[in-house]
């Protein structure tokens, strides 16, 4: 900055200190984007182990006409064979 001539040397100090003070803003306070989610009643249980992951997000996506990102087992009824499932998904709204 020495060498610099003294009407440069405030701008380029001023723009500097702006571009980090950004830069550290977007790395501190960049949100990532929520999932949104609703419960459903699914009946095929062979598809809710564990190796069947990407067959049942599969399944749920064609099902619902939603991409599903994941999908939690809240509940299981083997006698009426169904199960109750909270699933994920982007809203295609906010990203």
């Amino acid at each position: 900055m020495a060498t610099f001539y003294h009407p440069v040397r405030g701008p380029v100090l001023i723009n500097t200190i702006i571009i980090l003070s950004l830069i550290i803003i977007e790395f501190f306070f960049h949100k990532k984007p929520t999932l949104n989610n609703f419960k459903l009643t699914y009946d095929r249980l062979e598809l809710l182990n564990p190796g069947k992951k990407n067959e049942l997000l599969s399944d749920l996506s064609t099902r619902s006409g939603i991409k599903i990102e994941k999908a939690r087992i809240c509940r299981i009824d083997l006698t009426k064979g169904q199960a109750e499932l909270e699933v994920y998904y982007k809203n295609s709204k906010t990203g």
